[in-house]
């Protein structure tokens, strides 16, 4: 009794599994360690990293989980240099002092061109949280994040959960989107990410994020505009063109359905990243290791049980959803009157 229950602990925070359940994927997508359920946040993304690791952090704002000040060997990535974070964060409450010097402006195109090309190939950990899904063209992304590592480095990566955010009723993004997005190298998001984010985002008790997984209709509400405003912005008569960013989730992930996408990009070859770890979901969020190594093609036995533990992911994720419904009483009564009603007019 005490084995299957230490197995269930293992199994429901994270456990061995690149997915949900250890026993439901082949061995082949299940890695020999896990994640210990009581480690902090910072030392499950800090997984590979030590003091002396030469790590990238994208867009840490004033949250590093590799901070200068504490002697990580760490380089920073962000929109625009330190003097314009205090600027634009003056009133967002941060202490100023943990807005570390940004070393490396990055705004618009390929990450790799706005790094110093002397760091090219040479950084062993790249971690970024809570960043890969608000970018137009990820497959583009994680090819630039290849150009700066080692061979066999890191990319780390702290990742929202569909089923515990406002992106809840959204559908899951394909590798056909990705696909479409790479090929087309946007610089702003499409009208159709766009409505969808406009459309279909909600929050729970005006919250944007929850750990618990149970849902009354009447706590939600929709986060953006209405449906008429956004069909009138972005697919009204007037053609729109985005001569600007507009941020949004433009993907959508579950562990498993995130496990699927990153191997599938690796086993096609537009993506020299594979899928080294993904863990399950904690609070409202989930981890993911993608490491740089040869090609890996993926069976089609695999990408069945990805895909069909991303259908589980997600229908649990809808199971505990309450839809409104009349109290008995106004029930009851309505049926007498409709009963009532019948016998007059017979």
């Amino acid at each position: 009794m005490l084995s299957r229950i230490y197995t269930s602990i293992r199994q429901l925070f994270g456990g061995t599994a690149r997915g949900t359940l250890a026993s439901d994927l082949s061995p082949s997508l299940v890695t020999p360690s896990w994640i210990n359920p009581y480690q902090s946040r910072g030392r499950r993304l800090r997984k590979h990293i030590s003091q002396t690791t030469k790590v990238l952090e994208i867009g840490p704002l004033a949250r590093p989980l590799a901070p200068k000040s504490k002697g990580f060997n760490a380089f920073t990535v962000d929109k625009m240099d330190r003097a314009g974070l205090l600027r634009q964060y003056a009133y967002a409450g941060y202490d100023p002092d943990s807005i570390e010097d940004v070393d490396f402006v990055w705004s618009s195109g390929d990450l790799a061109d706005s790094v110093s090309e002397e760091h090219h190939g040479t950084f062993e950990v790249i971690i970024l949280s809570h960043v890969l899904e608000h970018l137009p063209n990820p497959i583009g992304f994680l090819n630039s994040c290849a150009r700066l590592l080692k061979p066999g480095g890191y990319v780390t990566l702290a990742l929202p959960d569909k089923r515990h955010c406002f992106d809840l009723f959204r559908p899951i993004t394909t590798i056909g989107q990705w696909l479409s997005a790479f090929r087309q190298n946007p610089a702003f998001h499409n009208d159709v990410v766009l409505f969808d984010y406009a459309t279909l985002a909600a929050a729970k008790c005006a919250e944007l994020a929850w750990s618990d997984p149970k849902h009354k209709v009447r706590d939600l509400t929709f986060l953006n505009m209405s449906l008429e405003d956004a069909h009138a912005r972005y697919f009204a008569d007037h053609v729109h063109t985005p001569n600007n960013y507009e941020d949004c989730h433009a993907s959508v992930f579950t562990p498993a359905s995130f496990a699927l996408l990153a191997q599938e990009c690796h086993a096609i070859g537009v993506s020299r990243l594979a899928l080294d770890f993904v863990s399950t979901t904690r609070e409202h969020e989930f981890f993911a290791h993608l490491r740089l190594v040869d090609r890996k093609p993926i069976s089609h036995h695999d990408r069945m049980q990805l895909l069909a533990l991303s259908a589980r992911e997600q229908g649990r994720g809808f199971r505990k959803v309450r839809i409104a419904r009349p109290s008995f009483v106004r029930y009851v009564a309505k049926g007498l009157k409709n009963r009532f009603s019948d016998l007059v007019s017979s």
